[in-house]
C-alpha cells in the first residue's frame, strides 16, 4: 500500500498538561521567536486542528532544540585548560 502520513494526538496532550508546559516553553523562548504569535497558535488550536497543529509543533520544536544547543550551561570550570 502507498505510504501515508499519521496525526499526533497533539489534543489530547495538550489536554493532558502540554499546554502549560508549552506556555512556560513560549514565555521563555529566545527573542529571535515571537512568543505571543506562538501563544496565539496556542489559542487557535481548537479553532482548527489540523492547520494549527502543523504551526504549534513548528514553534514547540523549534524552541526545545534551541534550548538544548544553544541554551546550555557552561562548565562551571575552564574548559579550555583542558584542551
Amino acid at each position: 500500500r502507498k505510504k501515508h502520513g499519521f496525526d499526533l494526538p497533539t489534543e489530547k496532550w495538550l489536554k493532558e498538561g502540554l499546554r502549560e508546559i508549552a506556555l512556560q516553553l513560549f514565555d521563555s523562548s529566545p527573542e529571535i521567536i515571537n512568543k505571543e504569535f506562538c501563544k496565539k497558535i496556542l489559542q487557535n488550536f481548537n479553532r482548527n486542528k489540523r492547520y494549527y497543529n502543523r504551526q504549534f509543533w513548528a514553534c514547540f520544536s523549534f524552541i526545545l532544540w534551541y534550548k538544548m544547543y544553544f541554551e546550555v550551561e557552561k562548565p562551571k570550570f575552564n574548559i579550555d585548560y583542558y584542551l
